[in-house]
């Protein structure tokens, strides 16, 4: 931890980039959906995006509130198919 002499009440702390690069990999083929009108339930929300993504690999939801749920893709074309042509 380093402390600044003109910022002792705020440390900083030090991360050394492949550290960093290393924590982000699990989400680089994941993306955050906002649900815009009706509230659904994760479970719903799961079996409708699997129907219409109909992903090869793995697909892992996590509901992170607010209607907000980050979706995580194991396989790199799944992601690509919803950025590109999914609806």
């Amino acid at each position: 931890m380093d402390l600044e002499p003109k910022s002792i009440l705020r440390p900083r702390v030090k991360v050394p980039k492949d550290q960093i690069k290393e924590a982000c990999r699990p989400w680089k083929k994941a993306i955050v959906v906002k649900l815009l009108r009706k509230k659904l339930s994760m479970r719903f929300l799961r079996v409708r995006l699997l129907k219409l993504w109909q992903p090869l690999g793995e697909m892992e939801m996590i509901d992170l509130e607010s209607d907000y749920f980050l979706i995580r893709f194991y396989v790199l074309s799944d992601l690509c198919f919803v950025f590109e042509g999914g609806p």
